[in-house]
Protein backbone atom coordinates (compact mmCIF):
# COMPACT_ATOMS: atom_id res chain seq x y z
CA UNK A 1 0.00 0.00 0.00
CA UNK A 2 1.14 3.52 -0.80
CA UNK A 3 1.02 5.97 2.08
CA UNK A 4 -1.62 8.65 1.49
CA UNK A 5 0.64 11.45 2.73
CA UNK A 6 3.43 10.44 0.36
CA UNK A 7 0.95 10.06 -2.50
CA UNK A 8 -0.40 13.58 -1.88
CA UNK A 9 3.11 15.05 -1.84
CA UNK A 10 4.00 13.32 -5.09
CA UNK A 11 0.72 14.46 -6.67
CA UNK A 12 1.44 18.07 -5.77
CA UNK A 13 4.99 17.82 -7.09
CA UNK A 14 3.86 16.31 -10.40
CA UNK A 15 1.14 18.91 -10.93
CA UNK A 16 3.42 21.82 -10.05
CA UNK A 17 6.12 20.69 -12.47
CA UNK A 18 4.00 19.40 -15.36
CA UNK A 19 0.87 21.52 -15.61
CA UNK A 20 1.11 24.90 -17.41
CA UNK A 21 -2.03 25.98 -15.52
CA UNK A 22 -0.70 25.16 -12.08
CA UNK A 23 -1.24 28.70 -10.78
CA UNK A 24 -4.92 28.56 -11.72
CA UNK A 25 -5.23 25.30 -9.80
CA UNK A 26 -3.66 26.91 -6.73
CA UNK A 27 -6.12 29.80 -6.94
CA UNK A 28 -9.00 27.33 -7.13
CA UNK A 29 -7.70 25.42 -4.10
CA UNK A 30 -7.50 28.64 -2.09
CA UNK A 31 -11.27 28.98 -2.39
CA UNK A 32 -11.80 25.79 -0.36
CA UNK A 33 -8.61 25.40 1.66
CA UNK A 34 -9.77 27.15 4.85
CA UNK A 35 -12.49 24.60 5.79
CA UNK A 36 -10.04 21.79 5.04
CA UNK A 37 -7.43 23.32 7.34
CA UNK A 38 -10.03 23.68 10.10
CA UNK A 39 -11.22 20.09 9.75
CA UNK A 40 -7.66 18.76 9.67
CA UNK A 41 -6.56 20.53 12.84
CA UNK A 42 -9.81 19.81 14.69
CA UNK A 43 -9.41 16.10 14.01
CA UNK A 44 -5.77 16.27 15.03
CA UNK A 45 -6.62 18.14 18.24
CA UNK A 46 -9.21 15.50 19.12
CA UNK A 47 -6.33 13.04 19.54
CA UNK A 48 -4.48 15.29 22.00
CA UNK A 49 -5.31 13.96 25.46
CA UNK A 50 -4.14 16.34 28.16
CA UNK A 51 -4.10 13.69 30.89
CA UNK A 52 -1.68 11.59 28.83
CA UNK A 53 0.38 14.65 27.96
CA UNK A 54 0.91 15.44 31.66
CA UNK A 55 2.11 11.90 32.33
CA UNK A 56 4.71 12.03 29.56
CA UNK A 57 5.84 15.57 30.34
CA UNK A 58 9.54 14.68 30.59
CA UNK A 59 9.49 12.74 27.32
CA UNK A 60 7.74 15.62 25.58
CA UNK A 61 10.20 18.14 27.01
CA UNK A 62 13.15 16.06 25.78
CA UNK A 63 11.55 15.78 22.33
CA UNK A 64 11.04 19.55 22.09
CA UNK A 65 14.57 20.36 23.26
CA UNK A 66 16.19 17.76 20.98
CA UNK A 67 14.19 18.98 17.99
CA UNK A 68 15.32 22.54 18.61
CA UNK A 69 18.93 21.42 19.03
CA UNK A 70 18.74 19.28 15.90
CA UNK A 71 17.31 22.10 13.78
CA UNK A 72 19.92 24.60 14.98
CA UNK A 73 22.88 22.22 14.67
CA UNK A 74 21.78 20.76 11.33
CA UNK A 75 21.15 24.15 9.77
CA UNK A 76 24.48 25.48 11.06
CA UNK A 77 26.37 22.47 9.68
CA UNK A 78 24.58 22.66 6.34
CA UNK A 79 25.28 26.38 6.01
CA UNK A 80 28.93 25.81 6.84
CA UNK A 81 29.31 22.97 4.34
CA UNK A 82 27.56 25.13 1.75
CA UNK A 83 29.99 27.97 2.49
CA UNK A 84 27.26 30.40 3.49
CA UNK A 85 28.06 33.46 5.56
CA UNK A 86 28.04 33.77 9.38
CA UNK A 87 24.56 35.32 9.38
CA UNK A 88 23.06 32.31 7.60
CA UNK A 89 24.87 29.89 9.89
CA UNK A 90 23.57 31.65 12.97
CA UNK A 91 19.96 32.26 12.00
CA UNK A 92 18.96 29.59 9.48
CA UNK A 93 17.98 27.12 12.21
CA UNK A 94 15.49 29.62 13.63
CA UNK A 95 13.56 29.58 10.36
CA UNK A 96 12.94 25.82 10.67
CA UNK A 97 11.16 25.85 14.03
CA UNK A 98 7.56 25.83 12.82
CA UNK A 99 5.98 22.37 12.75
CA UNK A 100 2.48 21.25 11.83
CA UNK A 101 0.95 19.37 8.90
CA UNK A 102 3.51 16.74 7.95
CA UNK A 103 4.38 15.90 11.56
CA UNK A 104 0.69 15.50 12.42
CA UNK A 105 0.10 13.29 9.38
CA UNK A 106 3.08 11.07 10.15
CA UNK A 107 2.12 10.68 13.80
CA UNK A 108 -1.43 9.77 12.82
CA UNK A 109 -0.15 7.15 10.40
CA UNK A 110 2.14 5.73 13.09
CA UNK A 111 -0.73 5.56 15.59
CA UNK A 112 -2.83 3.62 13.08
CA UNK A 113 -0.02 1.20 12.19
CA UNK A 114 1.29 0.71 15.76
CA UNK A 115 -1.54 1.19 18.28
CA UNK A 116 0.50 0.08 21.31
CA UNK A 117 3.10 2.86 21.15
CA UNK A 118 1.93 5.02 18.28
CA UNK A 119 -0.69 6.86 20.33
CA UNK A 120 1.96 7.83 22.85
CA UNK A 121 4.16 9.23 20.08
CA UNK A 122 1.17 11.00 18.55
CA UNK A 123 0.39 12.73 21.85
CA UNK A 124 3.99 13.89 22.19
CA UNK A 125 4.06 15.21 18.62
CA UNK A 126 0.71 17.01 18.94
CA UNK A 127 1.76 18.64 22.20
CA UNK A 128 5.00 19.78 20.57
CA UNK A 129 3.09 21.10 17.54
CA UNK A 130 1.09 23.39 19.82
CA UNK A 131 4.30 24.85 21.25
CA UNK A 132 6.08 25.15 17.91
CA UNK A 133 3.06 26.74 16.22
CA UNK A 134 2.96 29.39 18.96
CA UNK A 135 6.66 30.23 18.89
CA UNK A 136 7.61 28.93 15.45
CA UNK A 137 6.26 31.80 13.29
CA UNK A 138 7.94 34.34 15.56
CA UNK A 139 11.22 32.43 15.29
CA UNK A 140 10.88 32.30 11.49
CA UNK A 141 10.37 36.06 11.26
CA UNK A 142 13.23 36.73 13.66
CA UNK A 143 15.60 34.49 11.72
CA UNK A 144 14.67 35.83 8.28
CA UNK A 145 15.09 39.47 9.30
CA UNK A 146 18.36 39.00 11.18
CA UNK A 147 19.86 36.86 8.42
CA UNK A 148 19.13 39.67 5.97
CA UNK A 149 16.83 37.61 3.76
CA UNK A 150 13.74 39.71 4.45
CA UNK A 151 13.66 43.49 5.02
CA UNK A 152 12.08 44.64 8.25
CA UNK A 153 9.53 46.62 6.22
CA UNK A 154 7.75 43.43 5.21
CA UNK A 155 6.81 42.93 8.87
CA UNK A 156 5.72 46.54 9.41
CA UNK A 157 3.31 47.00 6.52
CA UNK A 158 -0.30 46.38 7.35
CA UNK A 159 -2.27 44.93 4.47
CA UNK A 160 -5.79 43.64 4.06
CA UNK A 161 -5.95 39.85 4.52
CA UNK A 162 -5.53 37.92 1.28
CA UNK A 163 -6.78 34.35 1.51
CA UNK A 164 -7.50 32.09 4.44
CA UNK A 165 -4.07 32.00 6.03
CA UNK A 166 -3.67 35.77 6.11
CA UNK A 167 -7.20 36.02 7.46
CA UNK A 168 -6.20 33.69 10.28
CA UNK A 169 -3.19 35.91 10.93
CA UNK A 170 -5.57 38.87 11.19
CA UNK A 171 -7.63 37.01 13.78
CA UNK A 172 -4.48 36.35 15.80
CA UNK A 173 -3.60 40.05 15.54
CA UNK A 174 -6.99 41.10 16.97
CA UNK A 175 -6.67 38.49 19.72
CA UNK A 176 -3.27 39.92 20.63
CA UNK A 177 -4.74 43.42 20.76
CA UNK A 178 -7.54 42.20 23.05
CA UNK A 179 -4.92 40.90 25.47
CA UNK A 180 -3.24 44.30 25.52
CA UNK A 181 -0.09 43.13 23.78
CA UNK A 182 1.70 45.66 21.55
CA UNK A 183 0.46 45.72 17.98
CA UNK A 184 2.59 46.11 14.89
CA UNK A 185 3.62 49.52 13.61
CA UNK A 186 1.47 50.83 10.76
CA UNK A 187 3.30 52.48 7.89
CA UNK A 188 1.29 55.15 6.08
CA UNK A 189 3.82 57.67 4.72
CA UNK A 190 7.28 57.42 3.09
CA UNK A 191 8.64 59.49 5.95
CA UNK A 192 7.70 56.66 8.34
CA UNK A 193 10.02 54.25 6.52
CA UNK A 194 13.69 54.46 7.32
CA UNK A 195 16.72 52.80 5.79
CA UNK A 196 16.86 50.37 8.72
CA UNK A 197 13.46 49.02 7.66
CA UNK A 198 14.45 48.05 4.12
CA UNK A 199 18.21 47.46 4.19
CA UNK A 200 19.69 44.00 3.79
CA UNK A 201 21.64 43.09 6.91
CA UNK A 202 23.23 39.99 5.42
CA UNK A 203 26.14 41.82 3.78
CA UNK A 204 28.43 39.90 1.44
CA UNK A 205 31.76 41.51 2.29
CA UNK A 206 35.15 40.89 0.70
CA UNK A 207 38.44 41.03 2.58
CA UNK A 208 40.92 43.58 1.26
CA UNK A 209 43.65 40.93 0.81
CA UNK A 210 41.44 38.59 -1.28
CA UNK A 211 43.19 37.47 -4.46
CA UNK A 212 41.70 38.10 -7.88
CA UNK A 213 40.75 34.48 -8.63
CA UNK A 214 39.08 34.07 -5.24
CA UNK A 215 37.33 37.37 -5.89
CA UNK A 216 35.94 35.98 -9.13
CA UNK A 217 34.63 32.92 -7.30
CA UNK A 218 32.84 35.06 -4.72
CA UNK A 219 31.35 37.31 -7.37
CA UNK A 220 30.02 34.34 -9.33
CA UNK A 221 27.83 33.31 -6.36
CA UNK A 222 26.53 36.81 -5.61
CA UNK A 223 23.43 38.66 -6.77
CA UNK A 224 25.09 42.08 -6.42
CA UNK A 225 27.21 44.08 -8.86
CA UNK A 226 28.99 46.13 -6.18
CA UNK A 227 30.76 44.60 -3.21
CA UNK A 228 31.81 46.14 0.13
CA UNK A 229 35.48 45.62 1.00
CA UNK A 230 36.60 45.40 4.64
CA UNK A 231 39.95 45.00 6.38
CA UNK A 232 40.97 42.34 8.90
CA UNK A 233 39.09 44.21 11.65
CA UNK A 234 35.93 44.31 9.49
CA UNK A 235 36.31 48.05 8.99
CA UNK A 236 34.65 49.33 5.84
CA UNK A 237 37.16 50.51 3.21
CA UNK A 238 35.14 51.06 0.06
CA UNK A 239 33.32 49.36 -2.79
CA UNK A 240 34.51 47.18 -5.65
CA UNK A 241 32.49 47.47 -8.84
CA UNK A 242 31.94 44.49 -11.11
CA UNK A 243 33.23 46.49 -14.07
CA UNK A 244 36.62 46.84 -12.35
CA UNK A 245 36.78 43.08 -11.82
CA UNK A 246 35.69 42.38 -15.39
CA UNK A 247 38.37 44.63 -16.88
CA UNK A 248 41.11 42.26 -15.70
CA UNK A 249 39.64 39.09 -17.20
CA UNK A 250 41.83 39.39 -20.29
CA UNK A 251 44.97 40.36 -18.37
CA UNK A 252 45.95 37.06 -16.68
CA UNK A 253 49.50 38.16 -15.87
CA UNK A 254 48.29 41.31 -14.15
CA UNK A 255 45.35 39.57 -12.48
CA UNK A 256 47.65 37.24 -10.53
CA UNK A 257 49.19 40.27 -8.81
CA UNK A 258 45.93 42.03 -7.91
CA UNK A 259 44.08 41.84 -4.60
CA UNK A 260 40.71 43.34 -3.70
CA UNK A 261 42.16 46.50 -2.15
CA UNK A 262 43.76 47.38 -5.50
CA UNK A 263 40.32 47.61 -7.08
CA UNK A 264 38.62 49.56 -4.31
CA UNK A 265 37.23 52.98 -5.07
CA UNK A 266 36.66 54.84 -1.79
CA UNK A 267 33.04 55.90 -1.98
CA UNK A 268 31.51 59.00 -0.49
CA UNK A 269 28.03 57.66 -1.28
CA UNK A 270 26.85 55.98 1.91
CA UNK A 271 23.64 56.17 3.92
CA UNK A 272 22.80 55.83 7.60
CA UNK A 273 20.01 53.71 9.13
CA UNK A 274 17.88 56.70 10.14
CA UNK A 275 17.66 58.26 6.67
CA UNK A 276 14.09 58.41 5.34
CA UNK A 277 12.85 56.58 2.27
CA UNK A 278 12.15 59.82 0.41
CA UNK A 279 15.71 61.08 0.96
CA UNK A 280 17.12 57.76 -0.25
CA UNK A 281 15.06 57.90 -3.45
CA UNK A 282 16.37 61.41 -4.11
CA UNK A 283 19.89 60.07 -3.61
CA UNK A 284 19.38 57.31 -6.17
CA UNK A 285 17.90 59.89 -8.56
CA UNK A 286 21.08 61.98 -8.30
CA UNK A 287 23.36 58.95 -8.83
CA UNK A 288 21.66 57.03 -11.63
CA UNK A 289 24.59 54.65 -12.13
CA UNK A 290 24.36 53.31 -8.56
CA UNK A 291 22.04 50.42 -7.69
CA UNK A 292 23.45 49.45 -4.26
CA UNK A 293 24.56 51.73 -1.43
CA UNK A 294 26.41 50.68 1.75
CA UNK A 295 24.70 51.44 5.06
CA UNK A 296 27.11 52.61 7.76
CA UNK A 297 26.74 53.65 11.39
CA UNK A 298 26.18 57.36 11.82
CA UNK A 299 28.68 57.61 14.67
CA UNK A 300 31.27 55.42 12.94
CA UNK A 301 31.31 55.57 9.09
CA UNK A 302 33.72 52.63 8.95
CA UNK A 303 31.27 50.24 10.64
CA UNK A 304 29.25 48.53 7.92
CA UNK A 305 25.67 47.67 8.93
CA UNK A 306 24.09 46.53 5.69
CA UNK A 307 23.44 47.16 2.04
CA UNK A 308 20.57 49.09 0.46
CA UNK A 309 19.18 48.11 -2.92
CA UNK A 310 17.40 50.52 -5.24
CA UNK A 311 14.94 47.72 -6.03
CA UNK A 312 14.00 47.42 -2.34
CA UNK A 313 13.39 51.18 -2.17
CA UNK A 314 11.09 51.08 -5.20
CA UNK A 315 9.32 48.00 -3.82
CA UNK A 316 8.65 49.87 -0.58
CA UNK A 317 7.04 52.73 -2.50
CA UNK A 318 4.95 50.25 -4.48
CA UNK A 319 3.81 48.55 -1.28
CA UNK A 320 2.72 51.90 0.15
CA UNK A 321 0.76 52.65 -3.02
CA UNK A 322 -1.00 49.28 -2.84
CA UNK A 323 -1.91 49.79 0.83
CA UNK A 324 -3.28 53.29 0.21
Amino acid sequence: DVDSLLASLVLGMVLANSSPRWHRLVEALRQIDYPLYVIFFVLAGANLHLDTLVQIGLLGLVYVLMRIAGKLAGAWLGARLGEFGPAHRRWMGMTLMAQAGVAIGLSEGLAAAWPEGGHLVQTVVLGAVVLFEIGGPLAVRHGLVHSGEVPLLSLLSKQAPQGALEGLHSVVHHFRAALGLPAGHKVDHPGDILVRHIMRRNVETIRNDTGYHELLRLVAHSSYDRFPVVDREDRFIGMVDYTEIRSLLFEPDLASLVVASDLVSPTALTVTPDLSLKDVLDLFHQHRDVSYVPVVAQEDPQRLLGILSQNDVLAAFRRLAEDA
